[in-house]
């Protein structure tokens, strides 16, 4: 996304939802200005959560901006399963345009220095990091690999100026 693009429109599936499309977009806005955020929506069975959240990841991908989105189930999921699924879902779609060698080099410049750390999340990225030595064991691991995950889809969402999380 270019500063000053446009937000996301919206979509007529979202009968009732536009406030709450609105506030997205309004962060949608913050963001291209440097401003991130965090926005959870929550609700009952079938309100429309996710078509909401689907439509300004949609319209932001439109634009030429990372849109990541997870899944897991919230019975029995694995840890960091809906990060990983992200990442696994736009590597795939990535993957599809036939560039094994740019999609390395990409992937493996934004896990910079983190290689062995975030090879750890999936397979997928293990096959396409190659680390070449485990990462080290220490007290303050699981803070490392949190912080590793956290710049490493900064580092994806730096090469698409912005990036969209559902």
């Amino acid at each position: 996304a270019i500063p000053g693009s446009a937000p996301p429109a919206g979509d007529a599936r979202l009968v009732g939802r536009q406030a709450e499309f609105g506030r997205l977009r309004q962060c949608w806005r913050q963001a291209l200005r440097g401003q991130g955020s965090a926005v959870l929506i929550e609700g009952e069975t079938g309100l429309g959560k996710s078509q909401l959240a689907l439509e300004l990841v949609d319209g932001a991908r439109r634009v030429g901006t990372l849109g990541l989105i997870g899944r897991c189930s919230a019975v029995g999921a694995a840890p960091f399963c809906a990060i990983r699924t992200a990442i696994e879902g736009h590597l795939e779609s990535v993957a599809q345009l036939g560039d094994p060698a740019g999609l390395r080099a990409v992937v493996r410049s934004a896990a910079a220095h983190d290689v062995a750390l975030i090879a750890k999340l999936s397979p997928l990225l293990a096959e396409l990091l190659e680390p070449v030595a485990p990462a080290e064991d220490d007290p303050n691991m699981q803070e490392r690999f949190v912080e590793a995950i956290a710049d490493f889809i900064a580092r994806l969402a730096e090469a698409h100026s912005a990036a969209v999380l559902f």
